[in-house]
């Protein structure tokens, strides 16, 4: 996540909506639905942490416009894991930018995104963020490429490396032989959590073979995201209340809000 977050053309350029005092967040035609859910579901996950830990927030209001905006940002990052990569916008690409743009051996993101981010303690937390990314990726990979339909792709880069390879080796021999805010309701934006339907398009053709009982990726229901939020609130306060007690009132929110504030002043960059 933290690869992500850090790489600034990932991140929306939001818009300063002086009347709704908020940000509207755009949306980057070559992100995936996975990674605009995750955005957005990481503000909330940061959001209930400092609102359970009662600490002063630095974090920027950010909606999702009701409408749909896209982002002026064209400048693609690079080498970002597979899931992050929007799949009508990566398969429109040449092939040999399908190649080298996404990393095909890496995934970032839970099949729903929406169930990331819970404490370790959390009847909701996935022991699978806990994994190292040799082990998230043997678990996630393959169902990944299926989706996005890159087997075809990967072979040709393994057939071209081992290709290289015998050429490598002729080269030596032949050698030897010689020598990369939630106020006032309004239909501007979309509630906290409420995503419409502004990512059930890009992900279109498999998106109700990955789905469970609770997925909100593609077919998705906002109630579920809303119940999730609404979760991670009540676990995170019960969280920062034991925490307190054992700590002596020190909140446990208090290196999350430090990290927060960090990604915070990342999102500021300028793109």
């Amino acid at each position: 996540y933290v690869w992500i977050i850090q790489e600034a053309v990932a991140n929306s350029d939001d818009e300063w909506d002086a009347e709704q005092k908020c940000f509207g967040i755009k949306t980057l035609n070559y992100q995936s639905n996975l990674a605009n859910i995750f955005f957005c579901w990481l503000d909330l996950t940061m959001s209930a942490t400092l609102a359970a830990s009662k600490k002063t927030s630095r974090m920027r209001v950010r909606k999702l416009p009701a409408t749909p905006v896209l982002s002026r940002v064209s400048k693609v990052p690079h080498g970002l894991p597979l899931d992050f990569y929007c799949r009508k916008w990566l398969h429109e690409l040449p092939t040999g930018q399908q190649h080298t743009i996404p990393d095909l051996t890496s995934v970032a993101f839970l099949p729903n995104p929406s169930l990331s981010l819970f404490a370790k303690n959390h009847p909701a937390y996935d022991k699978s963020e806990g994994l190292s990314d040799c082990a998230f990726n043997k678990l996630h990979l393959v169902e990944v490429v299926k989706k996005y339909r890159m087997q075809e792709i990967i072979e040709d880069n393994i057939d071209e490396a081992d290709k290289g390879d015998a050429d490598e080796d002729g080269d030596d021999n032949a050698k030897s032989n010689e020598e990369d805010l939630e106020e006032e309701e309004d239909d501007t934006y979309l509630a906290d959590g409420d995503w419409g339907n502004h990512y059930d398009d890009d992900d279109d053709d498999n998106q109700e073979e990955m789905a469970g009982d609770n997925q909100v990726v593609g077919n998705h229901s906002n109630q579920v995201v809303i119940a999730n939020a609404n979760q991670l609130i009540i676990g995170n306060q019960k969280h920062v209340s034991n925490e307190n007690m054992k700590n002596g009132g020190n909140p446990c929110g208090e290196s999350m809000d430090k990290n927060y504030n960090e990604y915070d002043d990342i999102e500021e960059m300028e793109v």
